[in-house]
């Protein structure tokens, strides 16, 4: 089920929102990383760099929890961390998809929308909140997010999710605008989160999540 599995992608970096930790700017501009043996790169998004030596076993960490998805990138706010940021991710099982980028985004889009697929997507965020509390030793908590059906165009199906992240008495509420994509015949899907007193809009992790989309390249 393609859109349940990236669906608890999502619930599973609202985690991240329980950290807070300086970061500092990074000198790279493009950011490179591998799929099944291919190769993409991405320019960083102005204003955002990569996680910094402190926080790659933060980073890390959270990346861990997603066990349906390999988070290739993480690109946080410059000067923040956890409180508006952008992952990158793919299936762990590797899909080549051989069809137009169109022709799958409309067949994604159709597929979240359905009273099967939005069934998946529960049972996914179901089990994702379990695996979460399991990892962290019950550390962390999560609401119950329904994921929420944010348009299409050409080159993505969207889903935007809000939800409460819990870690004793402190909480945080967080959204997420997430493009599902394809980039050549790889299936990728780029999300965009903001803690909600961060002031970002919905309109503008979905602008986000686009721009990255369609920025990713395969390298020859």
């Amino acid at each position: 089920m393609i859109g349940a599995r990236h669906t608890a992608g999502v619930l599973s970096v609202f985690s991240l929102a329980l950290a807070a930790a300086p970061a500092f700017a990074q000198s790279a501009e493009t950011h490179e990383f591998t799929i099944d043996g291919a190769t993409f790169a991405v320019p960083l998004p102005e204003g955002f760099c990569l996680p910094n030596a402190a926080q790659v076993p933060l980073a890390d960490q959270v990346a861990a929890l997603d066990k349906m998805n390999a988070t290739h990138a993480t690109f946080d706010r410059c000067g923040s961390f956890g409180v508006d940021y952008i992952h990158i991710k793919s299936p762990r099982e590797s899909e080549r998809i051989a069809v137009p980028k169109p022709v799958f985004v409309a067949l994604v889009a159709r597929q979240i929308q359905s009273t099967a697929g939005q069934q998946l997507m529960d049972e996914a965020l179901d089990q994702a909140g379990r695996e979460i509390a399991t990892d962290t030793d019950n550390a962390v908590a999560l609401s119950a997010p329904v994921p929420r059906y944010a348009g299409q165009d050409l080159d993505c199906a969207y889903l935007s999710i809000a939800a409460d992240v819990v870690l004793g008495d402190k909480t945080v509420a967080m959204n997420s605008v997430t493009c599902l994509t394809l980039v050549g015949e790889q299936f990728v899907s780029v999300h965009s989160y903001a803690r909600q007193d961060a002031g970002v809009t919905e309109a503008q992790l979905k602008e986000r999540s686009h721009a990255i989309a369609v920025a990713i390249k395969p390298k020859a």
